[in-house]
């Protein structure tokens, strides 16, 4: 296409413009932009190639320097889509499937080290965006643009305002801005979508997501340490109060993770792909002791004559088909014990945060229990870390005017 008859892009740019949801008048001031670079172009017989070279960018930002810069990388992202300017692959790439590109992004989370569980969320939190796309029919990336992420935003806070709380809305606009952010470094995009994400801030709640200690003691006895299940869900009961890990760090130890000499376990790539060393109290130490001299071998056991096969592995803690247990099993493990205890529902977390709540209440270092949780920030530990009330009540008698008396009223006398 020559430069002397471009004046038919200025009706398609004003489309183009139109999808991104920009303004009469800045479409205005896009077309203006767009008429004084074709003139440039023609007079100096320059293909769209040239419109980043020194000789075109002298001549066109030699008049308002400033309003030209803010409009030229949107000018130079219709002329991509349109395949007259930059790579024929990034080009072609716009026509590409959204979902195919998703994928993608989900090896590419795999191939920079991210755990399976992290690529597991970011798939079901970037599907929801797909989903909405799909009925919208947006199937392409040349079809983003700033109306359908605002679109999806008003639907994500407004039409599903109580579908998710604030905490995960957050969640999912983060993993949208890593996915747009993924789209733009890979070359498939040449505008960066999540800077029109706005991340609102997450909510700070007080969790009353633990267990008081009379609740954690009404737990343990509700497990029947006589069966070979129920000595193993003890010994895990143990371990997740004793050293408020993770529910899925436990699913991943191992027997070589165990140091009985030192009454230590070993948790390899913890969240965020950290190493730690966790202590373990006398009681958890006796009962993790106990089941692997005895219980867990009566677990294989089983295994083999259930999947008539030899069960070989080194997970510690065993499925009755010999596999490691899993979180959402160990989750429902928990919830069930809780009912039986005759306890409200709580996650599986529960134990973390009933871990570092008592280990305060009994004097601890918050610094020491945040590295037993295996947290980088001391503000996280805080939010783990929940002072009872009594014990509130308790400080509150050493205010200074806490044993001053009040006057009497004797309502004799008015304010003058």
């Amino acid at each position: 296409m020559s430069v002397a008859c471009q004046d038919e892009l200025l009706p398609e740019l004003e489309t183009f413009l139109k999808k991104l949801g920009i303004g009469k008048t800045t479409i205005w001031n896009y077309k203006g932009c767009m008429r004084a670079m074709l003139k440039i172009l023609e007079e100096k017989k320059l293909p769209f190639g040239e419109i980043e070279t020194p000789v075109f960018q002298e001549e066109f930002f030699r008049v308002n320097t400033k309003n030209r810069k803010q409009l030229f990388n949107t000018i130079k992202r219709f002329l991509w889509y349109k395949g007259l300017f930059g790579e024929t692959a990034k080009v072609a790439a716009s026509k590409n499937k959204l979902e195919k590109e998703r994928q993608e992004f989900l090896k590419e989370l795999g191939r920079r080290g991210f755990k399976e569980g992290t690529i597991t969320g970011s798939e079901c939190d970037t599907r929801k965006f797909m989903q909405f796309c799909e009925a919208a029919g947006v199937t392409t990336i040349d079809g983003l643009s700033k109306r359908i992420v605002d679109s999806y935003l008003t639907h994500l806070f407004v039409a599903e305002e109580n579908k998710y709380c604030l905490n995960k809305k957050i969640k999912i606009l983060y993993e949208l801005k890593n996915f747009f952010t993924y789209l733009f470094e890979s070359g498939k995009t040449l505008f960066n979508m999540s800077t029109y994400i706005e991340v609102p801030r997450r909510e700070k709640k007080i969790s009353r997501n633990f267990l008081k200690r009379d609740e954690i003691t009404k737990l343990f006895k509700q497990v029947d340490t006589n069966t070979v299940l129920g000595f193993m869900d003890h010994t895990i009961f143990e371990i997740l109060y004793s050293t408020g890990m993770r529910v899925g760090e436990l699913c991943s130890l191992k027997t070589s993770d165990v140091d009985p000499e030192n009454g230590t376990l070993f948790i390899k790539e913890g969240k965020g792909g950290k190493d730690r060393i966790v202590p373990l109290t006398e009681i958890a130490i006796k009962y993790l002791e106990l089941y692997l001299e005895n219980v867990r071998r009566r677990i294989l056991g089983m295994a083999e004559r259930i999947t008539v096969k030899k069960v070989d592995t080194d997970y510690l803690f065993l499925g009755v088909h010999g596999k490691k247990i899993d979180e959402a099993f160990l989750t429902r493990l928990i919830i069930h014990y809780l009912a039986d205890a005759g306890l409200k529902k709580r996650s599986a977390h529960a134990f973390r945060y009933s871990c570092a709540t008592h280990m305060l209440e009994n004097g601890a270092d918050i610094r020491y229990i945040g590295e037993l949780l295996g947290h980088r920030d001391l503000n996280t530990t805080g939010g783990y870390t929940k002072v009872s009330t009594k014990n509130l009540i308790e400080a509150i008698r050493h205010h200074p005017r806490a044993n001053e008396k009040s006057c009497p009223f004797k309502g004799e006398k008015k304010r003058s």
